[in-house]
């Protein structure tokens, strides 16, 4: 089994920074907390990801419906990646259905 780090968030007004390492045990919280950015009244909402030095393939499913769920209210959901975390955006096709920015090249 492996071990991950506490997970943690920071949502204020219409950013999510997340940070440390996030396996499938932190799914649901990362869910409700992205559901809390959603209903933040905002045209541009953003998740940072930069810190993040592992993520689910859980979360990467939960950031495409959370990009697709923004499209139909007419909003913008911008994710920002470290390099290992774009690989997985990549992988996911999450770059082909909303903005990932490469912010460093970790």
């Amino acid at each position: 089994m492996l071990d991950f780090t506490a997970p943690e968030y920071d949502l204020t007004g219409g950013r999510l920074r997340v940070s440390g390492e996030h396996g499938p045990e932190s799914e649901a919280a990362f869910e409700a907390v992205l559901d809390q950015l959603l209903d933040f009244d905002s045209n541009t909402l953003v998740v940072d990801l930069t810190d993040v030095t592992y993520i689910s393939s859980g979360y990467v499913r939960m950031l495409a419906f959370a990009l697709m769920r923004a499209r139909k209210a007419g909003r913008e959901l911008v994710i920002k990646v470290n390099k290992r975390v774009a690989r997985l955006m990549q992988m996911g096709g999450i770059d082909q259905i909303g903005t990932v920015e490469l912010v460093n090249g970790d």
